[in-house]
């Protein structure tokens, strides 16, 4: 129902919402307005310092989102393909992006995801 007040605050409370969360929340949507979501949400993580300065807010996947970047289309580390909606993290080198949940395991066993290799190596 939020988004009959605003798009923009349902896109921003989506944003920042747990992953799970986003996703069972765009199953929902109508396709007009999930799509219309999705763009306000692009639309945020384009202008940072605008709508999220102190980088509160995760980066999530958007088909924009891997249309600009060709070469991220599937995580540097577990080789899965990206949903729209899922939370991801850039690489070091600005060209790949990894899943948020990825990441994590792998620092948690001690690897660099961030500096370690790269399909652009």
């Amino acid at each position: 129902m939020a988004y009959k007040d605003s798009k923009l605050i349902l896109a921003l409370a989506l944003l920042n919402s747990p992953e799970h969360l986003r996703l069972q929340a765009f199953n929902k949507l109508e396709d007009d307005i999930q799509s219309h979501i999705i763009s306000l949400i692009l639309r945020i993580q384009e202008d940072k310092d605008h709508f999220d300065p102190k980088g509160v807010f995760p980066t999530i996947v958007t088909c924009k989102l891997l249309g600009i970047n060709n070469s991220a289309i599937s995580c540097n580390i577990c080789d899965g393909s990206f949903i729209k909606g899922n939370n991801v993290v850039w690489k070091n080198c600005g060209k790949y992006l990894l899943y948020r949940k990825c990441f994590k395991d792998s620092v948690a066993d001690g690897g660099m995801p961030f500096l370690g290799p790269c399909r652009c190596i």
